[in-house]
């Protein structure tokens, strides 16, 4: 399920999806199960597992094609977030690059929330790195 959350305090629902979504890659790295295991555990028939976070705060950011549409502006950003600590990037490894179209994303975990702050204005600072936060 996805919610959104307005500035007047209105919740409103976007979407409903049965499988794993990408506003939930963040839970690879946070979480005590992943959005994955716990789809499997569900389609099995297996009890599913707790999903609470296991550091103090995490956030998913997009690595988008760069405008040139060129994958190597595309992963300057990426090869640079490899070096930052708690920065864990999933390249997807798709043919060919477009401005705009999803090619990985990066998990980032932290102790607090200003840890997290800090980390993510570094991340989207670099070149490459573009896209929308996901709060974990």
């Amino acid at each position: 399920v996805e919610l959104f959350w307005t500035n007047d305090d209105q919740v409103l629902l976007n979407e409903v999806a049965p499988r794993p979504h990408n506003t939930g890659h963040v839970t690879q790295d946070a979480c005590a199960v992943n959005q994955y295991e716990n789809h499997l555990r569900g389609i099995c028939g297996f009890p599913l597992g707790p999903t609470h976070l296991v550091v103090g705060a995490a956030a998913m950011v997009n690595v988008l094609g760069a405008p040139s549409g060129t994958l190597e502006d595309t992963t300057k950003g990426m090869n640079a977030a490899l070096l930052m600590p708690r920065a864990n990037v999933h390249w997807y490894g798709k043919d060919g690059c477009k401005p705009g179209r999803k090619m990985g994303h990066i998990n980032i975990t932290a102790d607090s929330h200003g840890e997290l702050d800090s980390a993510l204005e570094k991340l989207l600072d670099l070149e490459g790195i573009s896209g929308s936060v996901v709060p974990g």
